[in-house]
């Protein structure tokens, strides 16, 4: 059922989150011979031949390899260390005798996650530490430095138990001078420390730091304001217009990776770095280009659009940059509709293979196909012989509208755009088209469902692995033995 853009998505919050390398894992094996689907694993996603998507599968991989050329780059600009709260999350009672921290599990209630969301949510870039991690932390030039990074202060929130060598050593910080804010934290020791040396020693140091008034240690219940006292590099503005971001720092240079996660962004960026000049550079379509840039007492302002879903890459530079600008496209005129007669070819797929359609109206496959035919899954052309554009303009913007998985775009027999989505919209330069008759082929890729579920209500076998036969996480899709079953699906995926 997984689309690409469903995959894009996913692997965008894997880079906001500070990931630079993808893996790919899960892939089933499967025999040349063996029927179709051929053998899929239940925990994956089914990026392999017999998936109509595969034959785009290459245009996400070319994005990931882009966006990790410079996300590999320099180092992390995070500024903001989070503590793990390990040991409250063993103090907790459960069922199991041992915790599963995959999917941070059990930290769904905790204000240690709450803190973490809303520091995200104000563009404070931040990264968790260990009590292992801690002890490899030292001070210096007003700054924590780690293996992994140099950071303005580190944040313990919502924190209850703490080991007693975790504490030594933020003591010892805090000391020195380093930047620890304490928000609601009441710490306690850890293990069987009661009427101990060892739990002494801990109510010595917490005594200390409510006796003492450290400027550097920051106590309170408002964690936002307790940031903004220590005057934290966050990136509020950019996250107040729905961008998020991540960013890394090579030299005086910053490279930042801007996601979409809201409507569309036709703004200036307000970004908390000086800077000369600004490159822009779209990693899905190759468009790069010096951007629009305002001078701000504390940074700078980018004018950036971005559609939903989108990345933008941003270069900012302490030069001045002499390249071309960032192409910028504004509408001209009201829409044109592609007039002319759609010839429909069914190129790959089943259960079964359609006869060609022509039609005028576009719909759904599945809406103009009957019987078997409105179960297919698979790899559709659609073509259209029309004229230039009536209306005159540098560039035409190509709207296909609603597409239920991956659609390439052929003008003339040139490429045009291989669009994954949520969005399927390419830029066509007038250029293109010829004076007369223009060939615009439109080439869509589904996912599997509505072939898998043709076959599970005709009992044809298609779980083949031991693990697909799991029970089903929703109960809509629980067969009468209590197992997934797609034979209540509903057909209809069609594009």
């Amino acid at each position: 059922m997984s689309t690409l853009a469903e995959v894009k998505a996913s692997v965008d919050n894997y880079f906001l989150g500070g990931v630079n390398h993808i893996v790919y894992h899960g892939t089933a094996y499967s025999p040349k011979d063996d029927p179709w689907p051929g053998w899929l694993f239940y925990a994956s996603v089914h990026l392999q031949p017999t998936n109509p998507q595969w034959r785009d599968f290459k245009t996400l991989n070319d994005y990931i390899t882009r966006c990790q050329s410079f996300l590999q780059q320099g180092k992390s600009d995070n500024n903001v260390l989070l503590y793990f709260p390990f040991a409250d999350r063993n103090y907790e009672p459960g069922k199991e005798l041992l915790h599963h921290y995959d999917g941070m599990q059990g930290y769904d209630s905790t204000l240690f996650k709450k803190s973490a969301a809303l520091m995200t949510s104000k563009g404070y870039s931040w990264d968790l530490v260990s009590d292992r991690q801690i002890m490899d932390i030292t001070f210096a030039d007003g700054a924590l430095h780690t293996p992994g990074g140099e950071y303005q202060s580190l944040v313990i929130s919502g924190t209850e138990r703490m080991p007693l060598n975790t504490l030594l050593q933020l003591d010892r910080l805090i000391r020195q001078g380093a930047s620890i804010i304490l928000h609601q934290s009441s710490l306690h020791g850890c293990g069987y420390m009661d009427n101990t040396t060892s739990y002494g020693q801990y109510k010595s140091i917490v005594s200390d730091w409510d006796r003492i008034r450290y400027k550097n240690l920051l106590k309170g219940d408002d964690l936002i304001k307790l940031l903004a006292k220590e005057n934290i590099h966050h990136e509020e503005g950019l996250y107040s217009l729905g961008l998020e971001c991540v960013r890394r720092v090579i030299g005086a240079d910053h490279y930042y990776f801007i996601k979409n996660t809201s409507k569309k962004v036709e703004e200036w960026v307000p970004l908390n770095t000086k800077a000369a000049s600004a490159i822009l550079y779209d990693p899905m379509t190759l468009t790069a280009g010096i951007a629009k840039l305002q001078e701000e007492s504390h940074g700078i302002k980018v004018r950036i659009s971005l559609a939903p879903g989108s990345t933008i890459i941003l270069s900012t530079s302490d030069q001045a940059v002499s390249v071309d600008s960032y192409p910028v496209y504004a509408p001209s005129a009201e829409k044109i509709s592609m007039k002319g007669k759609w010839t429909i070819d069914f190129i790959s797929g089943g259960p079964s293979m359609p006869q060609t359609i022509k039609t005028k109206a576009l719909l759904d496959w599945s809406q103009l196909l009957t019987g078997d035919d409105r179960y297919f899954s698979g790899t559709v052309s659609y073509n259209l012989v029309c004229k230039p554009p009536v209306k005159k303009a540098p560039y035409y913007l190509l709207d296909l509208g609603e597409v239920r998985g991956t659609a390439s775009i052929l003008l003339n027999d040139l490429p045009v755009a291989t669009c994954l989505g949520p969005e399927y919209k390419a830029i066509i330069p007038a250029s293109a088209f010829h004076k007369s008759k223009n060939k615009l082929e439109i080439t869509v890729s589904s996912t599997m469902t509505n072939r898998i579920i043709y076959m599970e209500q005709h009992d044809q076998p298609w779980k083949k692995f031991y693990n697909v036969n799991m029970p089903a996480r929703l109960r809509a899709n629980r067969g009468a033995d209590g197992l997934f079953t797609a034979k209540i699906g509903n057909w209809g995926n069609g594009e």
